[in-house]
């Protein structure tokens, strides 16, 4: 009989352990996390895996679990051991560098199957460990991705096609990627190629680029002044012809003044000016002359 109290005691103090072991590690889902149930020990693949919200349902079957997931977004190095970036060869052979920036997040539609792919991760459900299990992923499953990506991209294009659409191809790579990381349950954020060109194609632009500022800045140099001679030459027959303009003016009041003049204007002129003195000397034939000798 005392066995069996003491049997009915290790149950009781097993089942609150059970109790409080799913209280403390089954609570509830926060705002920054997203939950995924699993039942039956998930032998049934991703069925048994779905997404959850709010407190997690007590359930006393211990091949039930509970899995919190990181909602924010997680940011990458794509390129690790310092290294200033990655090569990629073209069909020429021409030497593209890339130092992809990456972010990304789980899709929260999609959080069973990263739960699935990834149970063996997830046991640890601390923050530490889910930042870890971000990281984790990014290095081992969503870099290879990109690396993946760039390769097929620039290897199947040639260094003229890439140069003429650089554009375009980026696009085409972030598209990729996105896509790809769809299919296994993360979100892209956000996307940078930072793809470069070979440096001998760089410094091939950079020379016709500087041969071409100096062909224009001689141009402009000669359109310059050629401008300037066609002012001064402007400015030099507008001169002229207003000196010509002054000269016919002063022309034509001098005309008037001598068609206004008459003899007897300016006998009348000469006599308002006489002093009233005769002249000292006579001329033989005894006529008086318009002028006056001083004494």
């Amino acid at each position: 009989m005392k066995s069996l109290k003491i049997a009915g005691f290790i149950a009781a103090l097993l089942f609150i352990s059970y109790l409080v072991y799913r209280a403390v590690f089954y609570d509830y889902v926060k705002p920054d996390e997203i939950g995924v149930w699993m039942v039956n020990g998930g032998n049934n693949g991703i069925a048994d895996y779905k997404s959850y919200q709010g407190t997690f349902p007590v359930d006393f079957n211990p091949l039930t679990r509970a899995f919190k997931l990181p909602a924010q977004p997680w940011t990458i190095d794509m390129v690790p051991n310092d290294n200033q970036y990655r090569t990629y060869y073209s069909q020429q052979k021409g030497e593209w560098r890339a130092d992809p920036q990456i972010t990304f997040k789980v899709d929260r539609m999609q959080a069973p199957l990263v739960c699935f792919r990834n149970n063996s991760m997830l046991y640890d459900n601390s923050k530490e460990s889910k930042e870890k299990f971000l990281e984790s992923v990014g290095r081992h499953m969503l870099i290879p991705i990109v690396h993946d990506v760039l390769v097929e991209v620039v290897g199947t294009r040639s260094d003229s096609i890439l140069m003429s659409n650089t554009y375009f191809y980026q696009k085409m790579i972030e598209d990729s990627v996105r896509v790809r990381l769809k299919r296994v349950g993360y979100e892209l954020e956000t996307f940078v190629s930072n793809l470069n060109p070979p440096q001998t194609i760089i410094d091939k632009n950079r020379a016709k680029n500087e041969s071409e500022a100096a062909a224009l800045t001689a141009k402009a140099d000669v359109i310059k002044a050629e401008a300037e001679a066609k002012v001064k030459i402007a400015t030099a027959k507008a001169d002229a012809e207003a000196m010509l303009v002054t000269e016919k003016a002063n022309a034509q009041v001098y005309a008037l003044r001598q068609q206004s003049l008459s003899s007897y204007v300016i006998q009348q002129e000469w006599i308002a000016k006489w002093d009233g003195k005769l002249p000292t000397y006579w001329t033989g034939d005894q006529t008086f002359p318009m002028f006056n000798f001083k004494q």
